[in-house]
This record gives structure tokens, sequence and C-alpha cells, in this order.
């Protein structure tokens, strides 16, 4: 009878020491005897996907894990769009998009990442307010899950080459899109 594998990928554990939990991390201070019983039974370690030092998104980590190159990496909207089961096509790009708070008239601060009560039906209410065709770029927001969904921009001249907006933590100003390429993107104008 052939051995069975089983990989388990620890993704996001990681985390840094707080002073409220004795400056350990909330790893250190949890109590975990699943975890301390596969580890004595279990090959461990630790690994670095593309170089030491270097922090990777889950999705990038995981294709370099499973023998994919970085050059290969399409993006994390891409694979949750495929997941989704919604396709681009040739002259569409996608965004993630999550619906926030934000507090004051400008420059806005970030109140909340994600509205954690949003209805369904709300959510699809906000998409349809940003949904519609601009200087004729068509624009259609489609719901993931939660306060989650995609923006997804067809036309002619669009290029996805937009750095992230989100800031990854709570009460801090809001972030801009900006340009990864020197000519401006249209769907920054659009935005």
């Amino acid at each position: 009878m052939p051995l069975k594998t089983l990989l388990v990928i620890l993704d996001g554990l990681g985390d840094r020491c707080h002073t409220e939990l004795d400056n350990r991390t909330p790893l250190e201070y949890a109590k975990t005897p699943v975890l301390d019983e596969l580890a004595k039974r279990s090959e461990t370690g630790i690994l670095n996907t593309l170089e030491p030092g270097y922090c990777l998104n889950t999705d990038l980590a995981h294709m370099i894990l499973f023998g994919y190159d970085e050059a290969d990496y399409p993006g994390r909207c891409l694979i949750d769009l495929y997941g989704e089961g919604i396709p681009l096509k040739k002259n569409q790009i996608g965004l993630r998009t999550s619906w926030a708070s934000v507090t004051g008239d400008g420059p806005y601060v970030l109140k909340e990442r994600f509205v954690p009560d949003l209805s369904h039906f709300n959510a699809l209410m906000l998409g349809e307010l940003i949904s519609g065709t601009f200087n004729e770029v068509h624009i259609e927001w489609h719901f993931s899950h939660d306060s989650h969904g995609f923006l997804i921009f067809e036309g002619e001249g669009l290029s996805s080459q937009i750095s992230d907006s989100d800031p990854f933590t709570i009460i801090k100003l809001s972030w801009l899109l900006n340009p990864m390429i020197s000519k401006l993107n249209r769907v920054i104008q659009l935005m």
C-alpha cells in the first residue's frame, strides 16, 4: 500500500509579538495540542518560497510552492475570478473590491476594511451605483461574498498595471490607486 502524505500549510500564521500576550505571538500564546501532536509525528520546517525576507501574498506563494515561476503569476484577481466562474474577455480587466467604511470629508480615513453586516441585497445595490458606461468604458460590479466583489472594466486602451489600494489595516488614510506605468492609466482616470 503506497504511503499517504498530508501537506499542511499554516499560511498566514506568522504574526508579531503583542504586549497583551506577554510579548508573544498569538501562536506562541495559544494552546495547540493538535498541532503539537501533529508536529511530533511529522517533518516540519520553514520554507521561503521566493527568498528570505521577501513576504509574498498567499496566492503567489502557493503558485511558487506548486512549481510555477513568479513570472507566471497572473495576479490575485484573475485567480479569484476563475474560482468564482467569471471569465474575462480580451478587452476586459478586473479589480478585486471590498466595501469599506470611511470617515471624514477627505482625505478619507478607513474605519473598517470590510462592512461586516452588509446584506447581499445592499451589496448589489451599491454595485449598481458604480456600474455603467463612462468615457466608452463599460464598468460592471459582480458580487463575490460578504462585502467583496469584482469591478470589471471593458473597453479599449485599458491596462491592469495599477497599484493595490488596500492598506491592510484599520484607521489609516485610504490609499489612492496609482498607475504602475509611465502613461496615465485609463482605469485610474475612470475611478
